[in-house]
């Protein structure tokens, strides 16, 4: 699918894609930056990158509500310097990224699943 935004070069050679993306293409993006400032839409951007095993970063305000996902699983940092070194971090670091990959993958599978709320289900007393 095609992006309605424009893609530049980028330092050290990077693409920079800009705008949104329509289809399957985070399944294919080497990392997935999620810049959560506000709002709570965005982060099922993050379920979806777990769930295509893509690594992702992502601000600390995160940790507000997903606190397993921080740092075992996705890199956090707030300011555009430390967003960006994360980023050439994951890129320039194949088993690091791999590795956060996985670690969402299998916190999406546990937790985010149709599989694993009827599991929770199954475990409350008195619902059936």
């Amino acid at each position: 699918m095609r992006s309605s935004g424009s893609s530049t070069a980028g330092a050290s050679g990077v693409d920079r894609a800009v705008g949104r993306f329509r289809g399957k293409r985070s399944r294919r993006a080497r990392v997935a930056v999620i810049p959560l400032l506000a709002g709570s839409g965005t982060r099922l951007k993050i379920l979806d990158a777990w769930a295509a095993e893509t690594p992702v970063v992502s601000t600390t305000s995160v940790r507000k509500d997903w606190t397993e996902g921080t740092g075992a699983n996705c890199l956090l940092r707030d300011g555009a310097a430390q967003f960006a070194d994360a980023i050439c971090e994951l890129i320039d670091s194949p088993d690091l990224s791999a590795k956060l990959g996985k670690a969402g993958r299998v916190l999406y599978e546990r937790e985010y699943t149709w599989n694993a709320a009827w599991k929770r289900l199954d475990n409350v007393e008195g619902l059936y």
